[in-house]
């Protein structure tokens, strides 16, 4: 398996963690806090337009969004990564 799939699916892995973290009332869910960080940047004659058509699926469109996005971040980062070895980072 190359190392972007494994990269990829251990980003589609995360979040559903950080969903059960955020259920539990422990900590804020990383897409759902990239999606209000997004829309507190985009306009509102942007915005406003968007929500009214969406209604309700609007955010969770955003979520459906910000699942493949974290597992491409993931395997990007992975790419980014591979070379370096854990015995670096513990002399």
């Amino acid at each position: 398996m190359s190392p972007f799939k494994r990269g990829a699916i251990a980003g589609s892995i995360a979040p559903l963690f950080g969903l059960l973290i955020r259920l539990g009332g422990f900590a804020p869910f990383p897409p759902e806090s990239a999606i209000e960080a997004f829309f507190s940047i985009v306009p509102a004659s942007i915005q406003e337009p968007a929500v009214q058509t969406f209604g309700i699926f609007a955010k969770y469109l955003g979520l459906i969004a910000a699942f493949p996005s974290f597992s491409i971040v993931y395997g990007i980062f992975v790419l980014s990564s591979r070379n370096i070895s854990c015995r670096e980072f513990l002399k």
